[in-house]
């Protein structure tokens, strides 16, 4: 059975119908790459990945039920990285760590300093963020991921 399996989504913006129909199955451990032009639907096809917002048709399945059903269960296991990499710069980089995982309430996943390794940024830990390039602060939003506990549960993007 794959970790996600998404059939029939729909998904409507305003009045306007973005997708309808798609469908695939995800393995754990693989990655989906999304790709179309502005406004075609990949940031809202994310969001109903992410449970952030609700399909105008179809469901997602995680782990075998629907995400409707486990709603709790699933939003903890489900991490999910936006255009913005969500970076505070007045905080070190090892505090932006620290606060996310407090506010997000996961655990379990990479401790902060493997984490920064893991992206490269282990060197600028207890440096202020906003000395970051912005492709250093998607890295540290990535290293989110890895201090989680949904980073081990499948689903990922590159």
């Amino acid at each position: 059975m794959p970790a996600m399996l998404v059939e029939n989504l729909a998904c409507r913006r305003g009045d306007t119908l973005l997708f309808s129909g798609l469908s695939f199955a995800l393995d754990r451990g693989r990655g989906l790459q999304i790709t179309g032009r502005n406004g075609s639907g990949k940031t809202s096809l994310l969001r109903l990945l992410a449970g952030l917002a609700e399909p105008e048709a179809g469901r997602i399945v995680w782990n075998g039920m629907d995400i409707r059903a486990q709603r709790e269960t699933y939003a903890r296991q489900m991490a999910f990285v936006g255009h913005a990499p969500a970076v505070n710069d007045d905080l070190t980089v090892s505090e932006n760590l620290v606060v996310a995982r407090a506010l997000s309430g996961q655990g379990g996943g990479l401790d902060d300093a493997a984490a920064l390794a893991r992206v490269g940024l282990l060197r600028y830990a207890e440096e202020p963020a906003r000395i970051l390039s912005a492709g250093q602060h998607r890295r540290l939003a990535l290293a989110r991921l890895l201090i989680a506990d949904a980073a081990g549960h499948g689903l990922s993007a590159a």
